[in-house]
């Protein structure tokens, strides 16, 4: 986020930190300490997604206004959740590109609208989706060029074999993972083309789980 970009976010985000009762509550509600807000107020440095997230929940402001300045304050957003309707954030983010954290508030592009029974049929950490698009043709057939994925952040460490959002070699990658005995995963490119990497966690250098995807969708 360039200096102009995050003065612009800061004072946003005093706006919203005021709405929802001040520096003490915001840190209360974030989980962080009070000279890291200020820090934010200041802009001196950047918030993570999900505190973005919490904040605008809380003082009752669109996420998208809060993180990108797009859109009303809060009008849609309310109305939205009257209707039962939430917004996953919607990042700048290629996945299987892109250097970075994926939770960098500066990567909210926008929100995308989902029904309430929908995203909790799928999970029950709603406040840790965002949705960003799969590039490259090492998924395919499961995912092609475009098509756009739901991360949940909830759950960066596997439980069980999966689809799961990666960083790998400076590297943002959508893999499905397999676990071994002894702490060994394999990453597993669905196209036969691209060769399968047997890797021991307690070895890797730049390997990082993200979060687990939990719902796509096809562009056509």
């Amino acid at each position: 986020m360039d200096k102009e970009n995050r003065k612009q976010f800061a004072e946003r985000l005093s706006q919203a930190i005021k709405e929802v009762g001040g520096v003490v509550r915001a840190a209360d509600l974030t989980g962080v300490k009070d000279r890291t807000i200020r820090k934010w107020l200041h802009a001196e440095s950047d918030p993570d997604r999900e505190y973005v997230v919490r904040i605008a929940k809380a003082a009752g402001y669109s996420i998208a206004w809060l993180a990108a300045g797009e859109g009303d304050k809060s009008g849609d957003a309310m109305t939205r959740l009257e209707h039962g309707i939430m917004e996953v954030p919607e990042l700048d983010i290629e996945l299987s590109a892109g250097d970075g954290s994926i939770k960098d508030a500066e990567n909210i592009i926008g929100v995308r609208p989902f029904r309430e029974s929908d995203i909790r049929a799928i999970t029950n950490n709603p406040d840790n989706l965002v949705m960003v698009k799969v590039r490259g043709e090492s998924m395919h057939p499961t995912f092609y060029p475009g098509d756009e994925v739901l991360v949940d952040m909830s759950a960066p460490v596997p439980i069980d074999d999966g689809i799961y959002a990666i960083r790998q070699d400076h590297t943002l990658k959508i893999k499905r993972i397999q676990h071994f005995q002894g702490g060994r995963i394999k990453i597993i490119s669905d196209n036969p083309a691209y060769e399968s990497i047997l890797l021991a966690l307690d070895e890797a250098v730049d390997f990082a789980l993200i979060g687990r995807v939990i719902w796509g969708a096809r562009r056509y």
